[in-house]
């Protein structure tokens, strides 16, 4: 199953961590009252019976690291192996808040910890991507290791434990599995190294720092500007993510700036490609790029240069930086678009006003003649309609 850079690690977090469970006895696990799952079960309430998603109670109580309810279940004859609709066991839920107590019980208790979920994923993958401190991930993953546990595995994408790590940004945990043997090489199944993932990964874990581990794993002298199969090097993803820092270290230790992909998106475009990336960090990364030589002007396969793509999404605080450094405001796309078209056809009132006071040509007209009045016309957008107007109306 093919996952985006941006939703990789979202469908292993929140896929680990079901809906609330409605039985009560499930409620009992999940709040870790011994009191009430003994009176449950001496009511009757079988231990293995299974919520909407297939998950017991003792999934629940291993999700909330509730030791004693573990224990209790356990001896009532809950089984350790239990798999859920997405075939993730009790070790699973443990090990995805790291919940090394309970995972050491499971283990004693006969669960298989190379059991592998419906992403081919083991205890260590979801433990390595857990949000919790790294010295608590450190301790779930050494339970595995003493378990015998398979800390290279890889899942149906091909990614290792390792490759988890390097997303986080959690250096410390790396550097644990690479004691245990891990290894800092090889792709995963869409050619993306643990260099591709530390820097993409500074998009997705935004609250922990990525530069100490791509100066990590620069040092263990991995390729600085490799490709994916889609022809992406690490830099285009630091941009992505508008990691300003990880993309300075790049270059200065020597990625290329005008790095394209297969599509001849550049760092610039890419830094732009991010919707919900922080205004902040993306002006800053354009800043960082263009200070160090990113071409301002420069142009994917369908003729778009950076300058399109802010007008493209309404962005007028970097329309305003790539103008300032040089962009060209009438710059036209292999089908005649300019930035101009793009705010007035997604009716950006702002950002059309600011083009048109630098310059921007009102009577521009794509290949299919279409002007920039013709498309906010046509998607209706009265307030920059009035704007273009009174444009063409005054002359300028």
């Amino acid at each position: 199953m093919r996952i985006s850079a941006i939703l990789v690690i979202t469908v292993l977090l929140v896929g680990c961590r079901p809906p609330p469970p409605q039985s009560s006895l499930f409620d009992a696990a999940r709040l870790g009252s011994v009191a009430q799952i003994e009176m449950r079960l001496s009511e009757g309430v079988k231990v293995g019976q299974t919520d909407a998603i297939g998950a017991t109670a003792l999934h629940y109580a291993a999700l909330r690291g509730h030791v004693p309810v573990v224990e209790l279940l356990l001896r009532s004859g809950a089984d350790p192996s239990a798999r859920d609709e997405s075939r993730r066991t009790p070790l699973h839920y443990a090990a995805s808040m790291a919940q090394a107590a309970v995972m050491r019980r499971l283990v004693e208790a006969g669960v298989d910890v190379s059991l592998v979920d419906d992403h081919g994923m083991t205890a260590a993958h979801l433990a390595t991507v857990s949000e919790v401190p790294p010295a608590q991930v450190i301790d779930a993953l050494t339970a595995l290791r003493d378990a015998k546990a398979n800390l290279l595995a890889r899942d149906h994408e091909r990614r290792t434990p390792a490759y988890m790590a390097a997303v986080t940004g959690q250096v410390g945990v790396l550097e644990f599995l690479v004691e245990s043997g891990a290894t800092l090489r090889g792709p995963d199944a869409y050619g993306m190294t643990l260099l591709h993932a530390a820097a993409r990964g500074a998009g997705i874990r935004r609250d922990v720092p990525h530069r100490a581990m791509v100066h990590y794993l620069l040092e263990h002298e991995l390729e600085i500007d490799a490709t994916d199969v889609q022809g992406r090097t690490p830099l285009l993803f630091a941009a992505q993510a508008g990691a300003a820092d990880v993309a300075e270290m790049l270059i200065s230790r020597g990625a290329k700036v005008d790095a394209r992909d297969i599509q001849g998106m550049g760092a610039l475009h890419y830094a732009l490609s991010d919707k919900d990336a922080p205004l902040e960090e993306r002006l800053r990364t354009l800043t960082v790029l263009l200070s160090l030589g990113a071409d301002v002007d420069a142009k994917n396969d369908s003729g778009d240069t950076a300058l399109h793509i802010a007008a493209d999404i309404g962005d007028t605080a970097s329309a305003r930086l790539l103008v300032r450094q040089g962009a060209a405001v009438n710059a036209q796309t292999r089908d005649g678009m300019t930035p101009l078209h793009a705010a007035a056809k997604r009716g950006s009132a702002e950002l059309v006003a600011f083009l048109l006071s630098e310059g921007a040509d009102v009577d521009a007209r794509t290949r299919l003649g279409s002007t920039p009045l013709n498309l906010a016309q046509r998607n209706n957008h009265p307030a920059v309609i009035k704007l273009l107007e009174a444009t063409q109306s005054s002359g300028v």
